[in-house]
C-alpha cells in the first residue's frame, strides 16, 4: 500500500501543471511518512524491531525566503526497549535566487531550531538543537517537485536529570520538496 501511494504521488507530481510555489511540504519527510519502515531483522529467530519516523516540515515560500514549523515523532522498539521522541521546531531558508516557477536551480542557506523530548522506559531526555546548512534545490521534472542536497552542521544539547551532553557534527543529505 505504501509503495502504491508513493508511486501515485510521484506520477501526480511529474504530470502536474506548474504551481506558483507558495507552499512547501518537505519531501524528505513525505518520503518518511509514505515509506516509514517496520524492520524485522534476521539476526536471530526471536529478534524483532520496529521503527516509525514522521518528520513533518511545512512552510511558506516567499521567493527569497522560506519559513515554517517542524513536527517530529519517532517510535523505536528493539524488542526489549521502546524509545519515543516528540519534538517541535522551526526553520528558515534564504534562497540566493528567487524560488519561483521557471527557475531550475535554487541555492540556499538554512537555519533550523528545534526541541525534542526522548522517553526510554522511565528515563527522559530533553534535546535542544540547531542546524546550519547550505545547499541547493533542483527541479528536474517540473516546478512542483524539488530535490534538495545540503551540507549541514548540527549541534544538539541533551539534558537528563543528572547529565548534560553536547553532540555535534556535519552531515550530507538529500531529500524531496513538494511545492504547490
Amino acid at each position: 500500500m505504501k509503495k502504491m501511494i508513493l508511486a501515485l504521488a510521484l506520477i501526480a507530481s511529474v504530470t502536474a501543471t506548474a504551481a506558483d510555489r507558495t507552499w512547501v511540504l518537505s519531501g524528505t519527510t513525505l518520503a518518511n511518512i509514505l515509506i516509514a519502515n517496520n524492520v524485522a531483522p534476521s539476526v536471530g529467530a526471536s529478534s524483532t524491531s520496529s521503527k516509525q519516523i514522521i518528520l513533518l516540515q511545512a512552510g511558506v515560500n516567499m521567493g527569497q525566503y522560506e519559513l515554517g514549523p517542524i513536527f517530529t515523532f519517532r517510535n523505536e522498539d528493539d524488542g526489549t526497549t521502546v524509545t519515543k521522541t516528540s519534538g517541535l521546531g522551526a526553520y528558515g531558508k534564504y534562497n540566493f535566487v528567487d524560488n519561483t516557477t521557471g527557475v531550475t536551480i535554487v541555492p540556499f542557506a538554512k537555519l533550523q531550531l528545534d526541541s525534542a523530548t526522548v522517553k526510554t522506559g522511565a528515563n527522559s531526555t530533553n534535546n535542544v538543537s540547531y542546524l546550519l546548512a547550505g545547499g541547493a534545490t533542483f527541479y528536474p521534472f517540473n516546478d512542483i517537485v524539488g530535490i534538495d542536497g545540503q551540507l549541514a552542521y548540527k549541534n544538539a544539547k541533551e539534558s537528563t536529570a543528572t547529565l548534560d551532553t553536547t553532540v555535534s557534527g556535519f552531515a550530507l543529505s538529500t531529500g524531496f520538496n513538494l511545492y504547490f
